[in-house]
């Protein structure tokens, strides 16, 4: 008690001058209540004049002061003053269940106050409502419609989430609130989308602090400010971060005050058990109602979007489902065709096997007399021309024999002799290579002394450009320390002895001749600046002519080594030929007294033996044709029947052809008639799919239809009720 004086004590001793308002009455912890005008004196004492009598109340006994005529809560429904019954000294009346413990939307801060009016939009960093807007760091709760005293008692304590209509409370960051649509990020559920008022009530940001002790103001609008000190200046109250008008006050107590939501649960605890549960009856029904509206809702929607799908996709599975019968019609037309043409095929090859079976029969007939003809042919040849041919054969191949030897050694000698000529035309091109190397060297020689006297005159120019350089750097480095330098310091000189008189305010002629001294430094300065800025041009046309001289004597350098090395390998080649060229002609020599010697030897003795082959095979070949000209009147006649039996064959062979051809041509139609069969069962088989899928989305719409009727219905039967319940 001692210390809520101290508070309420401490705010009105900050008065300069006595204030005062117009009131109604004045509550007293000693139960007393007075009706008058009031006036704030500088003794820390409330005074109520009335008519014939005046009160003074002290800071320790003032309970509530009520501005205005409204004895409970000026500007929203009464049932809110029933959450502080310990304020009034009067029965308040019962709490009924259509008493909203949160009168009406708005916004509670972090230290309890209750800001009325609709939230608009929230962003990361504000919250827009009511033509105001408010830090989120300073948001404790979001009211989007106002509360039931159970839902008032369901939401206090709950960390950071939303509270649905339907008694769910989804934990979870609010991301944003905008347009009527809640954002959530819940890790349970991820991102999910509510629809404020209707879906969302009410949105958790931060606990609130505790209740403590400290004053509450209540405003004809429905605000309810809490704050722990204020000022009173020109009929207004000052509290730390607004002011307010005594006009709008309605109310002002002082002690421990819970917020809202604090109130709410601590009344909901001091319920009678049967009042309580008729409160729970009540909350049950109406979060039954709603989740039964928004079950329907969803269902609604859900078949809407269904509907919108099934619309859009029933012409393209139609149109799909008309060209797959077209098609199917198609295939059918083509396997018709495709059977005439295999059964025509099949009767043109049936005639191609009758005349393949007669040509057959003939040349079978045929062939026996021809087996006859060679039979007597066989019987002469091996009588007479056999024992002949034989002779004649043991002649030839001694004849072959002696060829065969002469062969042989005609291509071992030409080999020989190729390989000769082969390796002395190697031993040529070997000399010859050594004579080209030879020139190269001489070339190459004249070349690298041409090098070596370029690659002097580089250096000497490049050692030339770097002395240039050398000196040009030196004449810069003499031009800053014997002239830029000086000249800087007596102008440094003359601005300090022309700022040292300017001080002193010393005649105006010293005052002139320090201004010419200072001039004339000046002059020098840039005339010095001048002669060092030509020195830098001549060191750095210097430096450049120097690194050009650099490159030029590397790349003469880079030329030399180049035509060294290239020397180097020119001589070694040319040794490298030179030992070629005699291991060739060593290779010549052998290959003459190894191959080509004696091949020329056997080529004489093997002539002779020919010679002799020749005449004993004359002898059987006259023996031989005696023989010949049986057999060939035997062989003749032999001939004749073959030739009959060729014709018939080539008749036979034909008539093979034409059945070939005939079974080809009817394999191609049976194969063509199994493509095309093939092509109609696929292709009914693709008009079954896509009828099936146009009568399951035709289904899928009829359902999605027959689901939207009855969800409107429900929705129409739940709709008074919900609206009812969802009303601020």
């Amino acid at each position: 008690m001692k210390r809520l004086a101290e508070i309420f004590i401490g705010a009105i001793v900050n008065l300069a001058l006595c204030q005062a308002a117009s009131a109604d009455s004045v509550f007293t912890r000693d139960g007393r209540i007075h009706h008058g005008q009031i006036f704030l004196g500088l003794n820390a004492t409330v005074r109520v004049v009335a008519p014939g009598s005046t009160n003074v109340v002290t800071a320790t006994n003032l309970l509530r002061v009520v501005f205005g005529s409204a004895a409970y809560n000026p500007g929203f429904p009464d049932a809110t003053a029933k959450l502080y019954p310990g304020l009034r000294k009067t029965s308040a009346p019962a709490w009924q269940t259509t008493d909203k413990a949160i009168p009406t939307t708005g916004v509670m801060t972090r230290n309890g106050s209750f800001l009325p009016g609709s939230v608009s939009k929230v962003d990361d960093a504000r919250i827009f409502f009511a033509k105001a807007k408010l830090s989120r760091l300073n948001a404790s709760a979001l009211f989007l419609k106002s509360l039931t005293l159970a839902e008032a008692n369901r939401l206090h304590g709950k960390p950071a989430g939303v509270l649905l209509l339907n008694g769910d409370f989804v934990h979870g960051e609010l991301r944003a609130l905008d347009k009527g649509a809640v954002t959530i990020n819940s890790i349970q559920f991820g991102l999910r989308i509510y629809e404020a008022g209707k879906e969302a009530i009410a949105v958790m940001l931060k606990p609130a602090g505790k209740a403590g002790p400290r004053h509450r103001f209540k405003l004809r609008d429905g605000s309810q400010i809490f704050t722990a000190n204020y000022k009173i200046k020109d009929k207004n109250i000052i509290l730390p971060h607004r002011e307010i008008s005594w006009t709008r006050l309605a109310e002002m107590t002082v002690g421990v005050q819970p917020n809202l939501l604090q109130a709410a649960a601590s009344h909901w605890e001091a319920l009678p058990a049967a009042l309580r549960q008729t409160f729970l009856t009540d909350d049950r029904n109406k979060t039954t109602l709603a989740r039964q509206y928004g079950e329907w809702s969803e269902r609604l929607k859900t078949a809407g979007k269904i509907m919108a799908t099934a619309s859009g996709q029933l012409p393209l599975r139609a149109g799909a489902e008309k060209d797959a019968q077209a098609a199917q019609q198609k295939a059918k037309t083509q396997k018709e065709s495709a059977q005439r043409d295999s059964a025509a095929r099949a009767q043109a090859h049936v005639r191609a096997e009758s005349t393949l079976a007669n040509a057959r029969s003939q040349l079978e007939s045929q062939c026996h007399n021809t087996a006859q003809s060679w039979q007597a042919l066989v019987t002469l040849t091996s009588t007479l021309q056999e024992p002949a041919r034989r002779s004649l054969a043991w002649a030839q191949r001694q004849v072959l024999a002696v060829a065969e030897a002469q062969a042989i050694n005609r291509r071992d000698l030409a080999g020989a002799e190729a390989a000769v000529a082969r390796a002395t035309a190697a031993r040529l091109a070997a000399e010859a290579a050594a004579r080209n190397t030879a020139l190269i060297i001489a070339s190459t020689k004249n070349k690298v002394a041409t090098a070596q006297r370029a690659l002097a005159d580089a250096d000497r120019n490049l050692q030339a450009k770097q002395r240039n350089l050398l000196n040009a750097r030196t004449r810069l480095t003499n031009g800053l320390t014997g002239q830029l330098r000086p000249a800087l310091n007596r102008l440094a000189t003359a601005d300090l002895s022309l700022a040292q008189i300017r001080a002193a305010q010393k005649p105006k002629a010293e005052l002139a001749r320090a201004t010419a001294r200072r001039v004339q430094a000046k002059n020098a300065f840039q005339s010095a600046q001048t002669a060092v800025v030509r020195l830098v041009q001549a060191v750095n046309m210097a430096d450049k002519a120097e690194q050009e001289a650099e490159a030029k004597a590397r790349a003469g350098r880079i030329i030399f080594l180049k035509l060294t090395e290239d020397l180097a390998t020119h001589e070694a080649q040319a040794t490298a030929w030179r030992g070629r060229s005699a291991r060739i002609q060593a290779h010549v020599n052998q290959l003459i007294e190894q191959r080509q010697t004696p091949a020329r030897q056997l080529a004489t003795r093997l002539a002779t033996e020919s010679t002799r082959a020749i005449s004993a095979r004359g002898a059987a070949e006259r023996a031989s044709a005696a023989a010949n000209a049986a057999v060939i009147a035997q062989e003749l006649a032999w001939r004749r029947a073959i030739e009959a039996g060729l014709a018939l064959d080539l008749s036979e062979l034909k008539a093979q052809q034409t059945e070939a051809m005939a079974w080809r041509e009817l394999t191609l139609a049976r194969q063509e008639l199994a493509r095309a069969e093939d092509a109609e069962v696929e292709s009914i088989k693709e008009f079954r799919e896509k009828k099936m899928a146009t009568d399951a989305v035709r289904a899928k719409l009829a359902k999605a239809r027959g689901e939207a009727s009855l969800a409107k219905a429900q929705l129409t039967r739940l709709k008074p009720a919900f609206d009812a319940i969802v009303r601020p």
